[in-house]
């Protein structure tokens, strides 16, 4: 397949800059070079990741094999499936195979910025795994942390309803909060069977006005 004639997209990266428009349907190719002297790792053990979002909606496929998908690619915003699903799968090679073909089909009919917010990922899929685990963990704790100070200073301004300072400091906690679940994608992960892509976006969007009303009323 010929695809010297297609423009270059710079990945990470949406394709907004390219168009000049979010919305849109086409495809991604990139062909990786392996060097064929680390015959251990090429042919045991290796995996690609995606985890962070292709907007939005993509399908990728490996020398021709569909190896992920999230959502269901469409041509109109009634088509389109969008969905987040992080993915890690493993990446089988032929004896005497050094390159891959990663192929990805996108759209974009539902959100501001269309392509890729992340790039895919290959390495081995031991290490892989673990730093999304590492990461995933991260994300829990500092999740659990503001919730909990959310919580406190709600407690310190029902105790003593004067104290406007703890109410405005747990505004402060719930805008991070909801960007910290909008970053790191929990909604996916702990809840995969709801409209994740939706609710995802939602928080993303309310954090900021959220940290504008609260920021400027705590220190006042």
């Amino acid at each position: 397949f010929d695809d010297s004639q297609w423009d270059l997209l710079k990945v990470p990266g949406g394709w907004n800059y390219k168009t000049g428009n979010a919305y849109g349907y086409g495809w991604a190719r990139l062909k990786v070079l392996f060097d064929p002297q680390q015959e251990d790792l090429l042919y045991s053990g290796l995996s690609i990741e995606q985890i962070g979002e292709i907007f939005s909606a993509y399908q990728m496929f490996v020398n021709g094999n569909m190896l992920m998908e999230a959502g269901k690619p469409g041509y109109n915003e009634t088509d389109e499936v969008p969905e987040h699903k992080p993915s890690i799968v493993p990446l089988v090679l032929d004896k005497g195979e050094n390159s891959v073909t990663i192929a990805v089909r996108i759209s974009n009919q539902n959100f501001v910025y269309g392509g890729f917010h992340t790039a895919p990922r290959i390495g081995p899929g031991s290490k892989l795994i673990t730093e999304f685990n590492r990461t995933g963990a991260f994300n829990y704790i500092t999740f659990g942390i503001l919730l909990m100070m959310i919580l406190y200073h709600l407690f310190l301004w029902f105790a003593r309803r004067e104290d406007m300072a703890s109410l405005f400091f747990a505004g402060i906690c719930l805008a991070l909060i909801c960007r910290s679940v909008y970053v790191s994608n929990i909604t996916a992960l702990m809840l995969p069977e709801i409209d994740s892509f939706n609710i995802h976006n939602k928080f993303s969007f309310i954090s900021l006005p959220l940290a504008i009303f609260f920021l400027p009323t705590f220190y006042s």
